[in-house]
């Protein structure tokens, strides 16, 4: 995408990023760009198979220079994808988007978009953190975490005590949320983060996203 100077376009705040009214008109926006953008010329794909079912993983062809990519490769959501209980779940998903992006205001960030017509399952840019689920769960809002990696879903590997309780990884979270219903709908996945919440992790995702935007993502 060519650089565009905020001298010359007004709707420009830098190279690639635009300025909205909203979060809803962002992520409108972001939806339309997902339909129709040129995802085969953008993303790499790779594909987790799942007995005759297959999820195609489609990540980034550009790669990050600058430090540690947040944006997670196919190996390691196909992990992810190997530890869910529930195959069903699974069924629900064709194809998962690993959209390097972050849109986030007021301390509110999209995680995830999952457009039921094909499938799709969008998965954002967002602060690390994980989702508390103790088996005794009566349907009350689950609560967030800190990424912890020793007490996620597969705590039999790390040794974990059985009967403590243990965390899941956001995209697990969010997959385990899905609708079983479907039809035109696009469901949208957010997360809400203290505005004292630790600004420098922010600014880090905003550039990398900053970075994929000014090529098209």
């Amino acid at each position: 995408m060519p650089n565009t100077d905020d001298n010359d376009n007004p709707g420009m705040t830098s190279p690639g990023m635009r300025r909205y009214q909203s979060l809803e008109d962002e992520i409108a926006a972001d939806i339309e760009t997902i339909l129709s953008g040129p995802k085969n010329t953008l993303y790499e794909t790779d594909t987790y198979r799942q007995d005759k079912h297959g999820i195609a993983i489609l990540y980034p062809r550009v790669e990050y220079p600058l430090g540690k990519n947040p944006v997670k490769g196919p190996d390691h959501i196909r992990y992810l994808l190997s530890i869910y209980p529930d195959a069903e779940d699974l069924q629900l998903i064709d194809q998962i988007i690993l959209r390097p992006r972050r849109i986030a205001a007021n301390g509110t960030e999209l995680m995830a978009l999952y457009i039921r017509r094909t499938k799709t399952l969008v998965h954002y840019l967002y602060g690390p953190h994980a989702y508390n689920i103790s088996s005794t769960l009566s349907g009350s809002e689950k609560d967030q975490h800190r990424f912890d990696i020793t007490r996620m879903i597969n705590r039999q590997f790390h040794g974990a005590d059985r009967q403590s309780d243990m965390t899941l990884p956001p995209l697990l979270y969010i997959i385990s949320m899905l609708p079983h219903e479907g039809g035109n709908d696009i469901d949208k996945f957010f997360i809400r983060h203290d505005a004292a919440d630790d600004g420098g992790a922010d600014a880090g995702l905003d550039a990398v996203s900053h970075y994929y935007s000014r090529y098209g993502y």
